[in-house]
């Protein structure tokens, strides 16, 4: 490895190998730079000379990086008083640099390549935002590793754009940026500050990140962080901590067998060597307690090696390649399943060659009709010019509307030739059309996948599907229970949200201009990817004005829409239950605030919404007369009615209207012979089997014979 006699050389050396261990060498040179306090120093470009002040005397100044207590941070909220207290400290401590100042270039210099050197840790610490929390917090605690830090940033951003980065540095927590500050401010300590302080070099206020504190005051606060955010982002599942523990493993053997990297002489190897060993040895106890978790977690879960590595893979190659919306989905769903503690499979579905032609097919589709509308516009305007007839305004691409109140509805041949008959217009602007609706409902080929998946409940796997359409600005879902598509899942999960209207104004007048003859409801059958409801909108990211749905705000979150569904599913597993039963005795203490908790927001009031939500459990459930009748009396307690006197919508193919009016009004009268305090939904179903069972054998088995009754002769009108 070259020796390196300039601060810029230095330099430029680590920004082109930031990901070798051999960069520490250059980092160990940019130090030596830095602490020389005799002005001779190579510069490989002139900087403009300071002006010159009369060398102060030599007074034995020695600085220590925790000498000075900042005033500490408050936790009544009071954030303002604090950082006045810090700016007047910090203020103070600028006098004291300021008389070391000295007129010579080499201090600009120096100045300058700490400047250069903070914004190379701060691309590093923006590359490091895609690991996950779990990982992030491991890594914070040993964060004086650069190098396992430099060598992470270099695979995530093979596979992670610069502005897939940006997305989620905004998604970061306050507390997990407040740590990543502490890391940066621990790493520009040991990359020269103390150093470069020493020798009178100023640090402007604006190139210290917010919230820095030194070295001990950083060590007291930063394990208490830790243990809130670890208690806060630890999910029940031990498969998250045992990937953190096998990355960490893996980082830890990469780093003892990377000595070999080292370029130059065997005294740079040595020192390699040593420098690595003083780094083991900190580590040394933790490196045990990650080995005995991981071997206990192993143990626990009797992965193999393939699940194992299924596990640790964070994103995968085509999460790049997806549409903003869906990558915000995908990364909520990630961080769902680290927090929610919900078993979760998140992953990206499609083809990236397939994602290729769609891009270069939207492109050549746009410029094509972008280069056509202006072609036939141009030679419009230039035959509406030729022909000397003027209109308001600049001439316009479609045909002049006649309304009758400036001149008669006179056939002028001149124009009629220039502009064009009305039957040549509808061909001219219908040819486009078929390239303009190929480009609007066209389907993105990359869709994300999110599968639920609980042993507790029956089904015990949910799969929510979510595509995305670039010419609509929609995003849609599509469920799959136990492998088989259930379109009436997720229907009235919100109260008025039934995907009858686009969620995205715009959606209709593109639909009212090229596609006039086809409904939004007639679109989503068409496109056959699902529904696009307003909260599928909320979640991807896109906020939509929307005042007739209540409930919005809350569903910005995948994990809510989770909750909600794997509370439908114990509710149907419930009923499955108690349904499976013919007889009268229905055994278990269900009671009826589980079924107002689980869907609060069902209501029977409309005919319409009472059709969507009963649609969600009966397409399963319906197979005697007995189980029909139980599912419709227990929808309607989901719409908040009244337990004394519930309104039954019954609806048995065996029976007439007469009869289901008259079973209707038994089912009253037992309910309303019930107590009125602590009635659960066990007692209104075992009253409502026992009398629907004697009504319907009451009923059937009846002699038709004996139910005809004779029907009067009618009387014959007399004439007048």
């Amino acid at each position: 490895m070259p020796s390196f006699t300039s601060v810029e050389s230095a330099l430029e050396f680590l920004k082109k190998n930031s990901t070798s261990l051999a960069a520490w060498r250059c980092l160990e040179d940019l130090q030596a730079l830095l602490s020389i306090n005799d002005p001779p120093m190579e510069v490989d470009r002139p900087l403009a000379k300071a002006p010159s002040k009369p060398k102060p005397k030599e007074v034995q100044w020695e600085f220590s990086y925790g000498c000075v207590d900042p005033p500490s941070r408050p936790t009544d909220g009071s954030e303002r008083d604090w950082r006045e207290a810090r700016v007047a400290q910090l203020r103070s401590e600028q006098e004291v640099w300021e008389t070391w100042k000295s007129p010579d270039d080499v201090l600009l210099a120096q100045q300058k390549a700490l400047g250069d050197m903070k914004q190379l840790l701060m691309k590093v610490n923006e590359d490091r935002t895609h690991l996950k929390k779990a990982e992030v917090l491991e890594a914070m605690t040993s964060f004086f590793f650069a190098a396992k830090h430099l060598n992470r940033a270099s695979q995530l951003r093979k596979k992670v754009s610069r502005d897939r980065r940006d997305f989620a540095r905004l998604k970061m927590e306050k507390t997990e940026q407040r740590i990543l500050d502490h890391a940066l401010a621990e790493l520009t300590y040991l990359q020269g500050r103390e150093s470069a302080i020493k020798t009178g070099v100023y640090i402007p206020e604006s190139d210290i990140p917010p919230g820095i504190l030194p070295m001990d005051a950083f060590l007291k606060i930063a394990p208490e962080d830790i243990r809130q955010l670890m208690a806060t982002a630890s999910p029940e599942d031990p498969r998250v901590q045992l990937s953190r523990v096998k990355t960490e493993i893996h980082q830890l053997t990469q780093m003892t067998e990377g000595v070999v990297e080292a370029e130059g002489g065997l005294a740079n190897v040595e020192r390699e060597k040593a420098d690595l060993s003083t780094r083991i040895d900190r580590l040394g106890p933790v490196t045990l307690n990650l080995l005995e978790a991981g071997e206990a977690l192993a143990s626990q879960l009797n992965l193999s090696e393939s699940e194992l590595a299924a596990e640790e893979s964070e994103l995968e190659d085509l999460a790049a390649r997806l549409p903003q919306p869906l990558f915000n989905l995908y990364l909520s769903a990630l961080e769902s399943r680290k927090i929610s503690g919900l078993s979760l499979r998140v992953k990206a579905e499609g083809s990236s060659a397939e994602t290729d032609l769609y891009a270069e097919a939207i492109e050549g589709s746009r410029s094509l009709l972008v280069k056509e509308w202006v072609k036939r516009s141009s030679s419009m305007a230039n035959q509406l010019q030729g022909s000397g007839r003027k209109r308001r305004g600049s001439y316009c691409t479609f045909p002049p509307r006649n309304d009758g109140t400036r001149t008669p509805k006179v056939e002028d041949p001149d124009v009629t030739h220039a502009v064009g008959s009305p039957e040549e217009w509808t061909h001219i602007l219908n040819k486009p059309l078929k390239e303009i609706q190929a480009l609007v409902t066209q389907v993105h080929p990359l869709s994300v996948l999110i599968q639920l998946i609980d042993s507790s409940l029956d089904p015990s796997e949910v799969s929510l599907r979510f595509s995305y359409v670039e010419g609509l600005e929609l995003a849609f879902v599509s469920t799959e229970i136990s492998s088989k598509p259930h379109p009436t899942f997720l229907q009235a999960l919100l109260p008025r949200d039934d995907a009858r209207v686009s969620p995205n104004p715009s959606t209709v007048f593109i639909l009212k201009r090229f596609q006039p003859k086809i409904s939004f409801e007639e679109l989503q059958e068409s496109l056959n990817i699902g529904k696009a409801y307003h909260w599928v909108q909320r979640v991807c990211g896109r906020r939509f004005p929307c005042r007739s749905v209540e409930g919005l705000d809350q569903m910005e979150s995948i994990s809510e829409v989770l909750s909600h569904c794997r509370q439908r599913l114990s509710v149907v597993a419930d009923l499955k239950q108690l349904l499976r039963t013919k007889t009268v005795d229905i055994g278990g203490g269900f009671t009826l605030s589980k079924f107002q908790e689980s869907q609060p927001n069902w209501t029977s009031r409309k005919e319409q919404e009472f059709q969507s939500a009963q649609a969600c459990v009966e397409g399963e459930l319906r197979s005697t007369v007995v189980q029909s009748v139980v599912i419709r009396f227990v929808l309607l307690i989901h719409g908040n009615h009244p337990l004394k006197r519930p309104s039954c919508f019954i609806s048995v193919q065996k029976l007439d209207s007469a009869q289901t009016k008259k079973l209707q009004r038994s089912i009253r009268a037992s309910l309303g012979a019930l107590p009125e305090g602590g009635t659960s939904l066990l007692d209104c179903l075992q009253a409502m089997a026992k009398e629907a069972n004697s009504f319907v054998e009451s009923e059937l088995n009846e002699d038709p014979q004996e139910q005809e009754e004779p029907t009067p002769r009618k009387r014959p009108r007399r004439r007048r």
